[in-house]
């Protein structure tokens, strides 16, 4: 059984409402960018249109820089970086600018260069976001950058992506897409003269949810993403991999992720509110290399989510859940090449 309980206490000041944003999402068993059944701030992130609930509100995620352990700022769980931004209404508009939100995609993806440094993460990310009612449509669109340049290597480091979100009475959808994902210089370990080079292609996530009776929603998630690599470490993260072998070698990776699934969001009573999720969740990753062979690292599972929240005092909140996987099946396989010798 996997187990995951974690509370949370949120502090508001007198006039503000409390949010408390990604620590309530990691809470209840949902990723920091948004849930696709729980309503929440964060979910601008998953789907645009969500702007439109927050015509006038401040975002603010206290943290510092991040995972700093062998020099990666990752936005991690218990290492969050600090990040925030505000919306506002305007003739019927609304209108944010957010600093800071990370991709944790993105990141997870560059990590196949295995290179323990700051120098493959994403920084300095800006989001834009309009968002607009027609009456009957709900929609929002947001543009995100992120630009780094870092003369010691050469290292050079940009992203872009476009998410666009509608909400239509039951129905929702989001269509997120990844625009450009670059990253080039040296960023090995002291002394290393190579040059790394990660060059990602045309990624998406494709969602849609609908509310049933009962309060129940149900939704599917598609996330793809396909990257090019060149790089003098091992090709892929964990200990079976060649890592004690320093070759250039050029590799290809697709990815993609499935999720379908039925969530439902009760109200016990006043102060209480019961999360329930059953899903269908699936991976398929294909690697291809030059040198060192092919993999194909493939899973599938059914995993059930239990939350509560509950309002202990005017000034707590405290929340946690607990899931369970009812299945799962793995099904890799690797060439000989790119195991350890």
């Amino acid at each position: 059984m996997s187990m995951q309980f974690i509370l949370a206490a949120v502090l508001a000041l007198a006039s503000v409402p409390a949010m408390a944003t990604k620590a309530r999402m990691i809470a209840l068993g949902e990723e920091a960018t948004g849930s696709q059944y729980i309503n929440d701030n964060r979910n601008v992130f998953l789907n645009a249109a969500y702007a439109n609930f927050y015509g006038n509100a401040v975002f603010l995620e206290v943290g510092a820089n991040g995972k700093t352990s062998a020099a990666i700022k990752q936005d991690v769980d218990n290492e969050a970086q600090s990040e925030g931004g505000i919306f506002t209404k305007h003739n019927g508009m609304v209108y944010g600018l957010y600093v800071g939100q990370e991709s944790a995609q993105s990141f997870e993806a560059r990590q196949y260069l295995s290179v323990g440094t700051s120098k493959v993460h994403q920084n300095n990310q800006i989001d834009a976001f309009v968002a607009g009612d027609t009456g009957t449509v709900k929609w929002g669109v947001n543009g995100t950058y992120s630009g780094v340049k870092d003369d010691n290597g050469d290292i050079k480091n940009d992203s872009a992506s476009v998410r666009l979100g509608a909400i239509a009475g039951k129905l929702e959808g989001f269509a997120n897409l990844s625009l450009m994902n670059h990253l080039k210089g040296d960023i090995n370990a002291a002394g290393n003269t190579n040059k790394e080079k990660f060059t990602g292609n045309f990624g998406f996530e494709l969602g849609a949810t609908y509310q049933l009776p009962e309060n129940l929603k149900v939704f599917g998630f598609w996330r793809h993403a396909a990257w090019k690599q060149q790089t003098d470490e091992s090709l892929a993260s964990g200990a079976s991999y060649r890592s004690s072998v320093n070759s250039i070698s050029k590799a290809k990776i697709n990815t993609d992720k499935f999720i379908f699934g039925l969530g439902r969001e009760t109200k016990l009573n006043t102060k209480t509110t019961l999360f329930t999720k059953v899903s269908y969740q699936a991976n398929r990753r294909k690697l291809k290399t030059d040198d060192d062979g092919n993999a194909k690292i493939n899973d599938g599972f059914i995993p059930v989510v239990i939350g509560i929240e509950h309002d202990a005092t005017e000034w707590m909140t405290l929340r946690g859940s607990i899931t369970q996987n009812l299945w799962g099946q793995d099904d890799h396989s690797y060439d000989s090449g790119l195991l350890t010798a």
